[in-house]
C-alpha cells in the first residue's frame, strides 16, 4: 500500500436515502423501467449503480431526502418480487481524481473496512470515486481516509471538517432548464477488455483491495468499477488485466467494451439515467453494468455492440465527439 497518496479532494454530500435493491430473477428491464418511473414524477438520482448479481440483479440509488416518500411508493406500487434495504440517512462520499488507479479504490475500500461499514455502494466516474454509505459510518470513514490520502486544500481531518460546505444541487437549473436532447461533452469508448468480478467478504475489504493493489503494481488501470447491493458488496470490474490478482473472477468469457459520457447537466437533472437505459433497451442492447454518479455515466456492454449502442445513444444525447480505443492485451 503507498502511504498517503496526493488526492485534489474530498467531497461529501448529505441529505439523501440510499435504496438498496436485489431483483431476482433477473429481469433485464428492471433498471430501465425504475429510471423511467423516477424520471416521470421528476426525481433526480445523484447516484445509481445496477449490475448483475448471481441470478437477479443489484440495483443502489441516492434519492434527495425530500422526493423519498413518492419515491417509495413508486417502487412499492410497481415492483413485488424483491429485496429492498432502506437507509434513510446516506451520505454520498467521494475522492478525486482517482486517474484510473486502482490504488485509489484500493484504499478507499480499506477505509470502509476500517470504519465498519459493511453495506456500501460504489461507482468510479471520469473524475471522481464514489461511495454511498451511512451517515453514522461518516466519521470513523473520514479519519480512516485520511490515514491513507493527503489532500491539497486540508492536511488533518479536523480541518477538512471544518471547512468543508454542503454539496447542493443546483435547483433553479433544474426548475428552469430540460433540454430534448440532453448534452454531452463526449462519448469515448474503450474496447476489448475484461469484464471480472471483485470477491469480498462482509468485514474484509482487504480481498477486493490486495486485487487493486497487485493490478496497480502491474501498471493496470480500472476502466470501470461499481456496484452494491446486499453484503457483501458485488464489485464489477472492467480492465484489460492479466488477471493475476487473487480476488479477480473472470465474469464473461468474450470481451466488453466501456462507454463514458458526462454532460453540463448531468448529475443536476433528471430524467440523464431514464434517457440512456431506455435508449439502450429500445435497440436490444445487453447492459452488464452502469454506475451514474458526479455528473458522469459509465456503462458496459458486449464489445460486438458497440456501433449499435453509438447509434441509440447519438440519437437521443446530443454528442459531438465519439471516441474510440482498444485495449493492446
Amino acid at each position: 500500500m503507498i502511504d498517503h497518496i496526493r488526492l485534489g479532494g474530498f467531497t461529501v454530500r448529505k441529505g439523501v436515502v440510499w435504496a438498496s435493491m436485489a431483483y431476482e430473477p433477473c429481469e433485464a428491464r428492471f433498471p430501465s423501467r425504475l429510471t423511467r418511473l423516477l424520471a416521470l414524477e421528476k426525481i433526480n438520482l445523484p447516484f445509481f449503480t445496477c449490475s448483475a448479481a448471481g441470478h437477479g440483479c443489484a440495483v443502489d440509488v441516492a434519492v434527495e431526502r425530500e422526493k423519498w416518500d413518492k419515491a417509495a411508493t413508486l417502487i412499492a406500487d410497481n415492483f413485488k418480487t424483491f429485496r429492498l434495504r432502506i437507509e434513510k440517512r446516506g451520505v454520498i462520499a467521494s475522492v478525486f481524481p482517482h486517474g484510473r488507479n486502482p490504488s485509489i479504490a484500493a484504499n478507499v475500500l480499506r477505509a470502509i473496512d476500517g470504519a465498519g461499514a459493511i453495506h456500501y455502494a460504489a461507482a468510479q466516474s471520469n473524475s471522481a470515486f464514489s461511495v454511498l454509505i451511512g451517515e453514522e459510518k461518516l466519521q470513523a470513514f473520514a479519519e480512516a481516509l485520511f490515514t491513507c490520502f493527503r489532500f491539497r486544500a486540508y492536511p488533518t481531518v479536523a480541518e477538512w471538517e471544518s471547512r468543508r460546505a454542503p454539496v447542493t444541487v443546483p435547483k433553479e437549473i433544474v426548475a428552469s432548464y430540460q433540454e430534448k436532447r440532453p448534452k454531452v461533452y463526449s462519448l469515448d469508448w474503450y474496447e476489448g477488455i475484461d469484464l471480472l468480478k471483485l470477491e469480498n467478504r462482509p468485514g474484509s475489504g482487504g480481498t477486493a483491495a490486495e486485487a487493486l493493489e497487485s493490478m496497480a503494481a502491474d501498471g493496470e488501470t480500472t476502466e470501470f468499477l461499481g456496484g452494491g447491493g446486499p453484503p457483501p458488496a458485488t464489485l464489477t470490474l472492467a480492465a484489460a488485466s492479466s488477471r493475476k490478482a487473487t480476488g479477480l473472477v473472470l465474469d464473461r468469457p468474450y470481451p466488453v467494451a466501456v462507454f463514458t459520457m458526462n454532460g453540463p447537466h448531468f448529475g443536476d437533472r433528471y430524467g440523464i439515467a431514464a434517457e440512456l437505459m431506455n435508449a439502450l433497451e429500445r435497440e436490444g442492447i445487453e447492459v452488464l453494468a452502469v454506475t451514474c454518479n458526479m455528473a458522469s455515466i459509465t456503462g458496459i456492454i458486449p464489445e460486438d455492440q458497440v456501433s449499435q449502442a453509438i447509434g441509440a445513444i447519438t440519437a437521443c444525447f446530443e454528442v459531438p465527439l465519439v471516441s474510440r480505443a482498444y485495449s493492446k492485451s
